[in-house]
């Protein structure tokens, strides 16, 4: 697979202080293009397909990027790069990659946005009370237990599967409902979103098979997978991806990830253009 050179659409979105640049520049996507929102927030774009994995949260846990004014602005309000959007992905329900209220906003700006998340952010969204019918039938629930077998849901352009894979932090944590997404956009462009999964092979090697079964043109892992033998092994190897960017990288960009020499999303607003096979 062939990775172009990064384009930062602004230095320093921090120091924006109007949205304009933005607009301009980010509303020009081309298919095959991921646009950085922040965090683990990406938007990827395809042809006339666009989805959105994990873009809405407000917590940053006093380390990781919050998605800029700017692009927050665009994104609730359907405009620029964020008009049009198929599907929004939520790995799961935590703090910095979900927030029950902004999803909320997301839906009155996009209505016909399917939702797909599993049961306890979809859970955490009903309890809000502010739920309605219409919102309600756009839920995409990804149910499923630690060893289940990969779930697959057809909608219009696309393909959605995913796969439980725990949350990274050791067994106390398995009762997260953490999920590793593999979606393909017009039958052609495949991503892998990872949410924040343990970068263990035991996780992944007993779905062998489904990993084989497609190639993936471009994987989206937290950045520890980068940082460890087995975390760069399952990217290099195991899940059949032709590259990986990594996400969820702290504002202070950890040294030993640096040193990697692996590329990583950092600055809100980057974007990457990935060839498809």
């Amino acid at each position: 697979m062939r990775w172009f050179a990064s384009s930062v659409l602004c230095a320093a979105l921090v120091a924006c202080t109007v949205s304009e640049p933005v607009q301009e520049e980010v509303g020009a996507l081309q298919p095959a293009d991921v646009l950085y929102v922040g965090n683990a927030g990406i938007l990827v774009a395809h042809g006339q397909t666009k989805i959105l994995f994990d873009p809405l949260y407000q917590n940053d846990y006093g380390q990781y990027q919050l998605v800029p004014p700017e692009l927050r602005t665009l994104l609730l309000e359907a405009d620029g790069p964020f008009s049009d959007i198929d599907a929004i992905l939520i790995s799961h329900a935590h703090g910095d990659h979900f927030n029950a209220a902004d999803l909320i906003s997301f839906h009155a700006a996009h209505p016909d946005a399917f939702i797909i998340a599993p049961p306890q952010a979809l859970d955490t969204l009903l309890a809000t009370g502010a739920v309605g019918d219409g919102m309600a039938a756009r839920f995409i629930p990804m149910g499923l237990d630690y060893g289940d077998d990969p779930l697959r849901v057809a909608l219009q352009d696309m393909t959605v599967e995913a796969v439980r894979i725990p949350h990274a932090g050791g067994a106390q944590r398995r009762s997260i409902e953490n999920m590793v997404y593999r979606v393909t956009l017009g039958d052609t462009a495949t991503v892998i979103h990872m949410g924040d999964a343990d970068p263990a092979d035991a996780h992944f090697a007993p779905y062998e098979n489904y990993w084989q079964a497609a190639r993936t043109d471009a994987a989206f892992p937290p950045y520890w997978f980068f940082l460890s033998e087995a975390g760069t092994a399952i990217l290099e190897t195991r899940i059949n991806a032709a590259g990986a960017i990594g996400v969820h990288v702290p504002v202070e960009a950890p040294a030993n990830l640096v040193a990697t020499g692996q590329d990583f999303f950092h600055s809100p607003g980057e974007v990457r253009q990935i060839s498809v096979e």
